[in-house]
């Protein structure tokens, strides 16, 4: 299995749709409030798009298991 088992138990749609929309609305909102750091170094550009996708991720898996999704 190429995924580690509580990642990804059960049907994937219940993981990569939640993870999606929230990556989705960050997108929205981001451009809404006028988020640009084209201006910071590649590292700080890299480690910010790092943390959204890991905040993200654990927002999706918190949500999957506070409601007990399979």
């Amino acid at each position: 299995m190429i995924w580690p088992q509580w990642l990804c138990d059960g049907a994937p749609a219940f993981l990569f749709t939640p993870w999606f929309f929230l990556l989705g609305v960050g997108v929205v909102l981001g451009r809404s409030i006028r988020l640009d750091y084209s201006g910071r170094p590649w590292a700080v550009r890299a480690t910010i798009n790092l943390l959204y996708l890991a905040a993200s991720l654990a927002a999706a898996l918190l949500g999957k298991r506070l409601l007990a999704v399979p």
